[in-house]
């Protein structure tokens, strides 16, 4: 999938979790939240770098070529 939302961003399901946890800090700033948004955060970079090395395994330079052309989060 390279169009749509996916021309922008190789991971936008990623990007809308974590600007919906942004959104629930700023809405109640304390430190729960907070604790949610860094480790959901850190999880999902976990994620996408595990999937993005398989992705390069299974599609090679077509994946490279992808990357190239569109930024991994924003």
């Amino acid at each position: 999938m390279t169009s749509g939302v996916f021309a922008v961003s190789r991971n936008p399901i990623y990007v809308g979790f974590a600007l919906v946890l942004l959104g629930q800090f700023l809405v109640f700033p304390s430190w729960i939240p907070l604790i949610y948004l860094l480790a959901a955060v850190w999880l999902f970079n976990r994620q996408v770098v595990r999937e993005e090395a398989f992705l390069r395994q299974h599609y090679g330079q077509e994946f490279a070529d992808y990357c190239n052309r569109v930024r991994r989060y924003l």
